[in-house]
């Protein structure tokens, strides 16, 4: 998806070292073949910049379409309008973005097609806490209870899956690590496998010529003649270990060393880094995964300058991403090397749409991510984040695509892995995000490993329709050999039922073949649709997934009173049904107050409860189902 062709879709040892002054952490059918080699992606890499902190969407990517509500929601923190760079004039106005000033570089990437955006990217009911929500990324997890503590990392697993043996063990074939960290002498949890425990050691204080040998210092002589036992057998790992960091640490010298960078760098931190990743390629790495950082993303006060909103702490920290990608991928370029490399970037939530009493902005939900290089296709995926829809009038909600969305799509179609390799990483297939990798370099599926299906896909869309069914609609090009599509539908976007079947066109069929089908029985609120394409031989992939919401109808009228509250109030609602309903009180900024159940019944129902102990202010009082899904929210205000 070019610029100009705007889609929119609603819908092993791990030795840390030291370069250029950073830790280093080593960590089908003849039908459907294209002139594409596969072998073409073996040398593929995907760079990860982790934006510690949880980095402020809203005013990384405005929504033009709705600047005086963002001026309302931002009274002190808004940027200036005139100041914002329009992402793309060509795109119908209700879809124009509004790039923080700062961003200038990216915007240069963007026209030159080398940059991506996906909103509304993250996981349902996102964790507030930094530390486990970083966690959940890392580890490919998410709220739901079944991911919620996950021991190994996504990065690790899907490493092991596609390079069995190879983890932490050095190959005259493959002798560099799958995996490099900079930046953080704390070994990251992206990287830990299933099954391999990873020793650290921490060199520092040493150029590049000296890790070989600081490496190999820090062991004691190999022991010539080890004990049998489980004794033994332990001193042989702890042995293998060693020698393997040692052959990465000399592996490492001499890519780094016949390296060299074409580009001046910034002279910031995650500069410093990509400097060292475009080195360490350009010296022949074969590396399949870089992990990277820039911190301090956690505005909750100052984070604009009053008075001069393009400018402060937040401006500061997006001119360096923007400044050190620009430059990396400028440098690849000039290195030969640009056709290479993929660059994602993730941060743990995004910010709150209104500001904060302190200039600045507290924990959110879910943000944009950036994707950068020659091979991906110019141009947004996902509509505006509405700001006039919000949770308790701060938050935003109606998130658009899950982030497993974003990799997966990236571990496809970029480094071409098959489904087994996607199960063996999420533990599910999630559906890919369409657009972000250009079609003349996506992998074809022919490559994957056992996942090309003689079924081309043009379209699947998942819609409500009268607030009581969901239509669902899709389009093939092409079947060869195909036998039947499953519809799919989940509460959560990850744990999926089958719905339906539906007979593929048959056999040898060409020219757009167009499906019409009906879901009936819809989850009420919001829930997720994929398609499962099934050929002749059982063989299947999935289409990517559709969010939808059915309104509850449960609640006919809510009524508060009276309203203003002194000591009491009266909750009132009118109810189609029987229903078990949690109540909550809850303050402008998000805390609940008060939390009690109450049965409702079909018909008038009344409640009384008590606000004396409440401070005098604006709160919500919330009507929710027993699995926490909003079923209605009303005002109200405490005074004393």
């Amino acid at each position: 998806m070019k610029r100009r062709n705007f889609l929119k879709y609603t819908s092993a040892a791990a030795a840390p070292m030291m370069l250029n002054g950073m830790a280093i952490r080593a960590v089908a059918s003849p039908l459907m073949m294209s002139a594409f080699n596969c072998s073409d992606a073996d040398d593929r890499v995907m760079v990860l910049i982790n934006m510690h902190g949880g980095n402020d969407g809203v005013n990384t990517v405005v929504p033009l379409d709705q600047i005086d509500v963002y001026n309302n929601l931002r009274p002190n923190i808004a940027l200036n309008q005139s100041a914002l760079i329009n992402l793309d004039t060509t795109i119908p106005q209700v879809d124009q973005l509004g790039l923080h000033p700062a961003l200038a570089p990216l915007k240069d990437m963007y026209d030159n097609d080398k940059m991506h955006l996906v909103q509304g990217t993250g996981y349902a009911n996102t964790n507030g806490s930094h530390f486990k929500s970083t966690d959940l990324w890392l580890t490919g997890g998410d709220s739901d209870a079944a991911n919620f503590n996950l021991t190994s990392g996504w990065i690790g697993r899907y490493l092991e899956y596609e390079y069995p043996g190879l983890v932490g063990n050095p190959t005259s074939g493959n002798p560099d690590p799958l995996g490099i960290q900079l930046s953080d002498k704390k070994q990251s949890m992206i990287f830990k496998t299933a099954s391999e425990y990873t020793a650290a050691v921490n060199l520092t204080g040493v150029n590049p010529a000296q890790y070989q040998n600081l490496v190999q210092g820090i062991g004691n002589e190999a022991i010539a003649n080890l004990p049998g036992g489980d004794y033994g057998d332990e001193l042989s790992y702890i042995q293998l270990i060693e020698d393997n960091t040692n052959v990465y640490a000399a592996r490492i010298t001499s890519v780094f060393n016949n390296g060299s960078n074409s580009m001046t760098y910034p002279s910031t931190g995650l500069a410093g880094q990509l400097k060292t990743v475009a080195r360490l390629l350009a010296g022949g790495s074969q590396t399949k995964v870089f992990l990277v950082d820039i911190g301090s993303f956690d505005t909750h006060d100052n984070q604009v300058q009053v008075g001069s909103t393009s400018i402060g702490w937040h401006a500061d920290k997006l001119s360096e991403l923007a400044s050190a990608v620009k430059t990396f991928h400028d440098d690849l370029d000039g290195l030969g090397i640009g056709d290479r490399v993929m660059t994602c970037t993730f941060s743990e939530f995004g910010r709150r749409a209104a500001e904060n009493g302190n200039n600045g902005t507290d924990h959110g939900t879910f943000a944009p991510m950036f994707v950068f290089g020659n091979g991906v296709s110019a141009g947004v995926s996902g509509a505006n984040d509405n700001l006039s829809d919000l949770q308790y009038g701060i938050n935003l909600q109606n998130q658009q695509y899950d982030y497993r969305q974003v990799y997966s799509t990236i571990l496809q179609d970029w480094l071409g892995s098959g489904d087994g390799a996607l199960m063996a990483t999420f533990s599910n297939v999630w559906g890919k995000v369409s657009g972000i990798v250009d079609s003349q370099v996506a992998i074809d599926p022919v490559c994957y490993g056992g996942a090309a299906l003689p079924v081309s896909l043009t379209f699947f869309n998942a819609k409500p329709q009268n607030n009581r069914v969901v239509n669902l609609e899709w389009r093939t090009a092409a079947e060869y050999s195909h036998s039947h599509f499953e519809v799919e539908r989940s509460r959560n976007g990850s744990d999926f039922e089958y719905v339906m079947r539906v007979e593929g066109a048959g056999v040898d069929t060409e020219g757009n073949t167009d499906y019409f089908e009906q879901d009936d029985k819809p989850y009420q609120g919001d829930s997720y649709y994929r398609l499962k394409q099934v050929d002749a031989n059982g063989d299947f992939t999935y289409s990517e997934v559709k969010k939808v919401n059915i309104k509850y109808e449960n609640v006919k009228n809510m009524k508060v009173y009276p309203n203003p509250a002194v000591f009491d109030a009266n909750l009132v609602v009118t109810s189609e049904k029987d229903f078990n309903a949690q109540v909550s009180i809850v303050s402008a900024a998000g805390m609940i107050h008060r939390n009690f159940t109450k049965s409702v019944k079909q018909g008038f129902n009344k409640f009384n409860f008590d606000v004396n102990r409440l401070s005098s202010g604006n709160y919500f009082v919330t009507v929710e189902s027993k699995d926490g899904v909003v079923k209605e929210s009303m005002p109200l205000t405490v005074q004393k």
